[in-house]
């Protein structure tokens, strides 16, 4: 069997990042900033030029594309001989299509990458292969992972493979023709290749000088703060409005432009010495403080926050493992906010032994703390499932139920650490035992507790279920790979437990299949001025219809991302949320701030925060369930009985 053809697989990405000189912030004359952004300079749009059937893509403007020849490859160009034999495959494999340009592309070799959607069945392999005159190629593979519809691929051509690396200048390549190919899984049936999208684009990076607004009080110089941008944004609105090239399924906004002109980075990096970056942090830190979002939603001063910070601060003179420990800790405890949390740097973190969670897993369940999982075969008879908790670590099983201990952080430890159980077993109500839990122990994990992302099935072979663990880009495809048994059953369960969200874009990407007509969801607050979230409903032929029932389930865990697709499905008729517990309450778009000795803050500042309804959503406090379903038994959870499942296909199936 031969081998596959892929050798490098994945893209690159680039990351903006400012430079700061900390003099302002130490209280000297002036603290200078620079940022980079990525500017598109050229862009070909190979479907534009060549699109030859109508077929409707999630994220595309229009329903142009391109159905790929079934013409085997050396007759499709000469070529190919050499491009055949240098990835090892057989000439009666490889079927496809080349595609000479009437006018060809020059493009900065190291800037440039290709973008691709496709349609893909009985097809294993894709190969796409850039011609540049008569005998010099580059050519990279792509793997197909599902039938149907495949997850955008995104590949920079400098990881593409050249026979000759000095064919090529490594700073210019000359493109005149493009082919597309693809080996067939069954090399008897009949394939089918069509591709949505095919652009190559160069990017530039440059300095545009600009400073995002809100860290405006650390500089001298105050040139550089605020926006008067709004000219520009109104053009730079028009533009994306009817750019084929980004997904039409939501609005365009202001947090999307802030990115692109450098105002907000993912990664923003300060420069000092050593000796001064205590009291860096320390200003960053009251800054964010300062200016934390949520703080009148959930009650916190931060007047008095900033006075106990400065306490933390003073019990150590430099920047090390003990003091960014306490400073975590002190953010931890006072904003309880996975948005807002500082990451040690890996020196440090190589310092700190491993920690894990043991053999023995325990949740509150009916108004007790009890055993849901047991990996260690030698207390399996001892401590079984539904064994109640009195207490850990001589705590009691109260101050864990009753907030005042954390549970998790009490049962995360060293390997060489254990934990003392008291408990109760369930078929003798009237003896506490203990026991020492060891964590040196290697752990077997039933296959059936390991959550599969992406998983779908038919429950009874009736109702459709579909599991979204993460969002990251590639559900909405998926979803519509099964959206025939969708239509065909009238019903789908969208599970989002233990889903802390993801990928903003993919969530607006999958609502706009279950809109008919254009819905605002919430709101974007900015320091002057607020701006709709808005879905734009997706090509009709690629919508969920409005008669279809949708159940989706959640816990405690289901977050961000997920949050925001709960509250725009909620507009929706038809749409019913299960579940036994609020959802976490933590929405946001944070970035990343890092600091000379590599700690890292992650915090909310693409831009203000979000407003929905507060009825439907309140930071720290959730999304309630339409139906709350109890838990009484520890066999209500998955993967046992999986009770709020099971109340939602009975709901569907009636």
């Amino acid at each position: 069997m031969r081998a596959p053809i892929h050798m490098i697989k994945g893209f690159q990405l680039i990351l903006a990042i400012l430079y700061f000189n900390s003099n302002a912030l130490l209280g000297q004359d002036k603290w200078s900033v620079t940022t980079f952004k990525d500017s598109l300079a050229v862009e070909y749009d190979l479907v534009q030029q060549h699109a030859s059937v109508r077929h409707c893509f999630p994220e595309i403007r229009n329903c142009k594309a391109i159905s790929v020849q079934s013409k085997k490859a050396l007759e499709a160009h000469s070529l190919n001989r050499k491009i055949l034999d240098y990835f090892g495959i057989d000439s009666e494999q490889l079927y496809g299509q080349f595609m000479a340009l009437t006018k060809p592309i020059d493009l900065e070799f190291n800037k440039a990458r290709l973008e691709m959607n496709f349609l893909a069945h009985n097809v294993t392999e894709i190969l796409v292969v850039f011609h540049s005159g008569s005998d010099k190629w580059i050519a990279r593979p792509f793997v197909v992972t599902q039938e149907g519809y495949q997850p955008a691929q995104h590949a920079y051509l400098i990881t593409f493979d050249q026979e000759h690396v000095d064919k090529f200048q490594r700073d210019k390549i000359h493109i005149t023709g493009i082919g597309i190919y693809f080996l067939k899984a069954k090399p008897d049936s009949a394939s089918k290749l069509i591709v949505g999208a095919f652009r190559v684009q160069e990017f530039h990076a440059y300095r545009p000088g600009l400073v995002a607004p809100w860290l405006a009080p650390m500089f001298k110089d105050k040139e550089h703060a605020g926006y008067a941008l709004m000219d520009s944004y109104s053009t730079w609105f028009y533009q994306q409005l009817h750019s084929v090239s980004r997904p039409f399924t939501d609005i365009p906004s202001f947090d999307e432009f802030s990115v692109q002109q450098g105002l907000v980075s993912p990664i923003t990096q300060f420069h000092t010495d050593k000796p001064k970056e205590k009291l860096m942090l320390h200003d960053f830190l009251c800054l964010a403080i300062k200016n934390y979002p949520y703080s009148e939603e959930k009650g916190i001063d931060v007047n008095q926050v900033i006075m106990e910070l400065d306490n933390v601060f003073n019990q150590s003179d430099k920047i090390d493992r003990s003091l960014i420990t306490e400073v975590s800790r002190f953010i931890e405890s006072r904003f309880k906010d996975p948005h807002f949390k500082l990451i040690l740097p890996p020196e440090f973190s190589a310092e700190l032994p491993r920690k894990t969670f043991g053999p023995v897993r325990i949740k509150e369940i009916g108004g007790h703390l009890k055993v849901v999982a047991n990996f260690d075969e030698e207390y399996c008879e001892q401590i079984p499932v539904g064994s109640i908790v009195t207490s850990i670590n001589q705590f009691s099983a109260v101050e864990f139920m009753t907030g005042k201990r954390n549970l998790e952080e009490e049962l995360y430890r060293q390997a060489h650490e254990a934990v003392e159980l008291t408990v109760i077993h369930p078929n003798n109500s009237t003896i506490e035992r203990k026991f020492q839990i060891r964590y040196d122990r290697r752990l077997k994990i039933p296959q059936n507790f390991r959550v599969r992302h992406g998983e779908f099935k038919l429950i009874e072979n009736a109702v459709p279920y579909f599991r979204i663990r993460t969002w990251s880009g590639e559900n909405i495809y998926n979803l519509l790979n099964h959206r025939a048994e969708i239509l065909e059953a009238g019903t789908v369960i969208i599970d989002l437990r233990g889903n802390g969200g993801g990928n903003g874009r993919e969530v607006f990407n999958v609502l706009s299949l279950f809109f008919n007509n254009i819905n605002s969801i919430g709101e974007r607050q900015h320091d002057d001025f607020r701006e709709s979230i808005t879905i734009i409903p997706n090509q009709e032929e690629l919508r969920i219809p409005s008669g279809i029932r949708v159940a989706i389930l959640v816990d405690s865990e289901t977050a961000c991302a997920s949050e925001i697709f709960l509250i725009g499905m909620k507009k929706r008729p038809g749409t019913i949320i299960i579940g036994d517990s609020n959802t976490m309450g933590a929405v946001a778009s944070p970035n990343f701030f890092r600091f000379p000795s590599g700690v890292q803050v992650e915090y909310h500042s693409a831009f203000r925060k979000f407003i929905f309804n507060p009825s439907v959503y309140r930071e720290g406090h959730g999304i309630a369930p339409d139906i709350l379903v109890s838990r009484t038994s520890v066999h209500d959870l998955y993967p046992y009985k999986d009770k709020v499942c099971a109340v939602a296909y009975t709901i569907l199936n009636r």
